[in-house]
């Protein structure tokens, strides 16, 4: 056995189950080949990974082989508190990991070794109790994990759940159930990982050198589905008011976030349970863009993108008709190729009409005498404008002779002038 193999570790034993839970007698100084932790999740599958992602290659300076050499390994699961854990499995055939480990959390059963249990208290306050502790330790059996490249994954172990409550992640280095456990219990549960990149050659009296320095960036893995989400409203290429109300479709239950122009938050709203949203915004007149993210435990959507254009409303203005007779032309000028309606009381409309490439209208309409409030409005793709009239309407004059009658006859008077000598 080389000196790579000669790695103490002590075990913890509960239930006749290896733990792997170490009590190092010295604190381990760190190698410079290092790896970190991460955990994945294959929605198809319904399988989490643990992996380790080694910061170096093979062979290096400590190992000139191809394959690196594991000789034990300690990886401790931080879970929701309902997660238990199931039908965990070697990577590969050369790995042994501890496929029955105890769960570990504040008033959680502790197995004892002759039979029955003990509840776990860590005192009050010290661990969040919403999660609790899984410790899976590798066997101390020397482990050909194959070639390591700089910065790839390599898989440790696989394992499943009995639900999905939430993102499922290595215990980071500075968690409170580290110091937690070693108090109460004398349990050394940090991460860990020893293999023969991470010692340097030299005789059997060198301490141990760990690798493990944390965990990487994306190290959590969540069960959840990324949410998905779509723009219908204001449509792509179409134009739309300068106050638009933006809906669409999203995951149920997903928080969707509206950004516009220069990535300004517009609007943040939930989908609905029929995975419906809508959100009304303000933007500027003129060419825009609206984005729509939506975000759920399971991580963010990809963005949903509607480039449109945003035009106001059009103007109007309307002449006031002097008093005329019931029907008469209410004319003015609007946007050109805009709509004009004109409505009564009641909202009856009494005349619609378009308004020319000039810009003016001119839209007879008949009211009943007296004095008739109606509505002048103006519209088009940014919207309607509208403006308030009263028509004064008076009965047109009527004329007539009575005598002499029509086809009638009439006296003729004739008057003589008086001549005066």
């Amino acid at each position: 056995m080389n000196e790579f193999s000669r790695l103490k570790r002590y075990l913890s034993w509960i239930m006749g189950a290896v733990a792997f839970l170490t009590i190092k007698g010295v604190q381990a100084q760190t190698s410079s080949n290092t790896v970190k932790y991460e955990v994945t999740y294959n929605v198809a599958t319904q399988t989490y990974t643990a992996w380790a992602v080694p910061d170096y290659s093979t062979p290096n300076s400590n190992n000139t082989g191809s394959s690196e050499l594991v000789s034990t390994a300690q990886f401790t699961l931080k879970v929701p508190i309902g997660f238990t854990i199931q039908n965990i499995t070697n990577a590969s055939g050369t790995q042994s990991w501890d496929n029955a480990p105890v769960k570990y959390g504040q008033g959680l059963p502790l197995p004892l070794t002759g039979g029955g249990s003990i509840t776990q208290d860590y005192g009050a306050g010290v661990l969040d109790p919403n999660y609790a502790y899984y410790v899976i330790g590798k066997s101390p059996t020397e482990s050909n994990l194959g070639s390591f490249v700089a910065g790839t994954p390599v898989a440790l172990f696989t394992f499943q759940g009995n639900g999905c409550f939430g993102p499922i992640m290595p215990m980071a280095p500075g968690d409170a159930f580290i110091q937690a456990a070693l108090d109460t219990y004398g349990f050394n549960v940090p991460n860990s990982f020893y293999s023969k990149s991470g010692q340097p050659g030299g005789s059997g009296s060198q301490i141990p050198l760990e690798q493990y320095v944390g965990n990487t960036p994306n190290a959590s893995a969540s069960c959840s589905v990324p949410p998905t989400v779509g723009i219908t409203s204001p449509a792509t290429n179409g134009t739309a008011t300068t106050s638009p109300t933006v809906s669409g479709t999203a995951t149920p239950g997903s928080v969707v976030t509206l950004t516009g122009p220069g990535n300004q938050t517009l609007c943040t709203t939930t989908a609905s349970a029929s995975g419906t949203y809508s959100c009304p915004v303000s933007v500027p007149a003129g060419p825009n863009s609206i984005t729509a993210v939506a975000c759920n435990a399971g991580g963010c959507s990809t963005p949903a993108v509607s480039n449109f254009t945003a035009v106001g409303p059009p103007s109007l203005t309307v002449v006031q008709p002097p008093v005329g007779g019931t029907t008469q032309p209410i004319t003015g000028t609007a946007t050109p190729g805009s709509t004009v309606a004109i409505t009564g009381p009641g909202n009856t409309t009494l005349c619609t009409t378009t308004a020319s490439v000039s810009g003016t209208f001119s839209c007879p309409v008949s009211v009943t005498t007296g004095v008739t409030p109606v509505t002048v409005t103006a519209s088009g793709p940014g919207g309607s404008v509208s403006a308030p009239l009263t028509l004064t309407a008076v009965d047109q004059p009527t004329v007539g002779i009575s005598s002499p009658a029509n086809n009638g006859t009439a006296r003729l008077r004739l008057r003589v002038p008086t001549v005066v000598p």
